[in-house]
C-alpha cells in the first residue's frame, strides 16, 4: 500500500519542462510513440513523484498505455485533506493524445507546450497561461490540475522522490508522528488564490485534538502561475 508523503522532506527542484512540442500545434504529430518532440518521463506505474505531488499527498501515478494514447491516474494518500474550494487531482484520470493533455472524457480543455511554455486550448481561451491569467477569461476551473499533471509527466526522473523508500516513510514531521500528521492543501493558478482557499478552510477529526504544526507554506511553479499552499496538523486522541 502506498504511504502518505512527508512534507518536511525537502527537495530543491530546478523547474524545467522536458516536454517540448513545435511552436505551432498544427505541427504536433499524431502518434505519440513516434513523436521525437515529446519526452514523457512517466511511462509505467511509479512511486516516484515530484515535490509538488508530494505536497498534495500524491504517492504515485498509475499508467495505462494505449496504441496512440496514455492515461495517467494519480494515487492519493488517505492522510491528505483538501481545502474547501480546491480540487482533488486523484479523482481524475488524464489522457495524453496527439501531444495534448486533457482530463479523460472532458475534451473541452487541453494543455500542451508551445515554445517551451504551457499552452491552453479551449473554447473559452487558447494561448499561453500568462495570457489566460491576464485576460481573466475564467471558465476553466480544472486548468490548475491539468498544468500540475503536465509538469509531473514531463519532469526529469532524477528530480523526483521515491515515496516507498524507508527514509521517506520513517521520517518525522515537525516532531509529530508520521501516522498522526495530516496535510491540508489548496492548488490554484496564483499564489493569492491558493492561499485564500487554504486560509478559509477548516480542519478537524472526530474524537481527536488537532493542532497546527506549520505555518502556511506556498510553492509556485511554471513562472509562478501554478501554486500549492499547504499546512500541517498533528492530531491525537
Amino acid at each position: 500500500m502506498l504511504k502518505m508523503h512527508n512534507p518536511s522532506f525537502k527537495v530543491i527542484v530546478s523547474l524545467f519542462f522536458m516536454f517540448t512540442i513545435s511552436s505551432c500545434r498544427d505541427e504536433i504529430k499524431n502518434d505519440i510513440s513516434d513523436n521525437d518532440h515529446v519526452n514523457i518521463t512517466v511511462e509505467k506505474n511509479t512511486s516516484q513523484v515530484s515535490d509538488a505531488f508530494v505536497k498534495i499527498g500524491i504517492s504515485g501515478v498509475d499508467v495505462e498505455n494505449g496504441s496512440d494514447y496514455i492515461i495517467f491516474k494519480p494515487v492519493k494518500s488517505d492522510r491528505i485533506m483538501i481545502a474547501e474550494g480546491s480540487q482533488d487531482i486523484s479523482k481524475y484520470e488524464f489522457l495524453l493524445k496527439n501531444g495534448e493533455l486533457q482530463i479523460r472524457n472532458s475534451p473541452d480543455v487541453k494543455v500542451t507546450m508551445v515554445q517551451n511554455k504551457p499552452f491552453v486550448i479551449s473554447k473559452v481561451y487558447s494561448g499561453d497561461v500568462d495570457g489566460f491569467i491576464s485576460s481573466k477569461a475564467g471558465g476553466i476551473d480544472k486548468l490548475p490540475l491539468l498544468l500540475l499533471m503536465l509538469r509531473e509527466i514531463t519532469l526529469d526522473k532524477s528530480l523526483k522522490i521515491n515515496t516507498l523508500s524507508e527514509e521517506f516513510k520513517n521520517a518525522r514531521i515537525y516532531g509529530c508522528s508520521f501516522w498522526n500528521t495530516y496535510i491540508v492543501y489548496a492548488v490554484n493558478l496564483t499564489r493569492q488564490s491558493a492561499e485564500s482557499e487554504l486560509s478559509e478552510s477548516t480542519f478537524s477529526r472526530t474524537g481527536e485534538t488537532c493542532v497546527v504544526t506549520t505555518d502556511m507554506e506556498t510553492s509556485c511553479y511554471t513562472d509562478n502561475h501554478l501554486c500549492i499552499a499547504t499546512q500541517s496538523y498533528c492530531c491525537t486522541k
